[in-house]
C-alpha cells in the first residue's frame, strides 16, 4: 500500500525493484527513474 522506501537499497547502492504502487515515494521514484536506479515490475512473472 504505498511502497516501501526506496532510499534504503540505493543507500546502499544495492538494485532497487519496485512493485507499480509508488505513491508514497513518488519524488523519490521519479529521481531513481531518471538515474537509470529504478526497476519497476507490475507482477511476479514481470520480476522472473
Amino acid at each position: 500500500n504505498g511502497g516501501h522506501n526506496l532510499l534504503e537499497p540505493a543507500a546502499l547502492a544495492m538494485p532497487v525493484l519496485s512493485g507499480p504502487h509508488l505513491f508514497n515515494f513518488l519524488e523519490i521514484a521519479a529521481m531513481l527513474r531518471k538515474a537509470g536506479a529504478l526497476q519497476e515490475v507490475n507482477d511476479a512473472a514481470a520480476l522472473a
